[in-house]
């Protein structure tokens, strides 16, 4: 038995287990299925990231959930273009009708975490990417309100008939891991 863990978009994941060169994949409920079979792994909404002591987030220890047309008002510092956090943001401007026009992009959730905490802008990631690292770095965070923001990560994979039984093991492993602890990532 092999594990292998690759950090890839949501996109990039489907495409390996389409293409059998993974069992199984987590990626976000917005991404491109298909045919892929999946189970739900756990809640992990899109926040709003500020520097400490930004208006959107005036109490970093009792956050209170911040509307999207608020955030769009700030400079924004952008994943990727593409991405699937990129294309929730994108949509949710388009149903707005706001003109966003993020003045930074960057390729990875690190370098946004640091342009923020540098106060170049604020920005939007998921819970999960967000939650670990704001007692270690000048960042805040908040969920978004809208409905819109409110997803989850699924495990994809091509069927329970598909995989093998060390796959099925695994994955039923996480599905039971993440219900006992309503999944807390574990975040370096």
């Amino acid at each position: 038995i092999t594990v292998d863990v690759r950090e890839l978009t949501s996109r990039e994941s489907a495409e390996s287990v389409r293409e059998g060169r993974a069992d199984l994949a987590i990626l976000a409920d917005n991404s491109p299925l298909g045919s892929l079979a999946h189970d739900v792994f756990c809640d992990d909404p899109i926040w709003v990231v500020t520097p400490k002591g930004h208006p959107l987030i005036p109490n970093a220890d009792n956050p209170k959930p911040v509307k999207f047309s608020e955030a769009a008002k700030y400079d924004i510092i952008s994943l990727f273009e593409g991405g699937v956090i990129d294309d929730l943001i994108s949509e949710a401007a388009a149903k707005l009708k706001l003109d966003m026009h993020p003045h930074i992009r960057v390729v990875r959730f690190g370098s946004l975490r640091q342009m923020i905490a540098a106060g170049l802008g604020i920005g939007f990631l998921r819970k999960s990417s967000v939650a670990g690292y704001l007692d270690h770095m000048n960042i805040a965070g908040a969920p978004i309100a809208d409905d819109w923001a409110k997803r989850q990560l699924l495990i994809a994979h091509e069927g329970d008939a598909n995989l093998t039984s060390a796959a099925r093991l695994f994955r039923d492993y996480l599905l039971r891991k993440s219900g006992e602890t309503r999944f807390k990532p574990v975040l370096g």
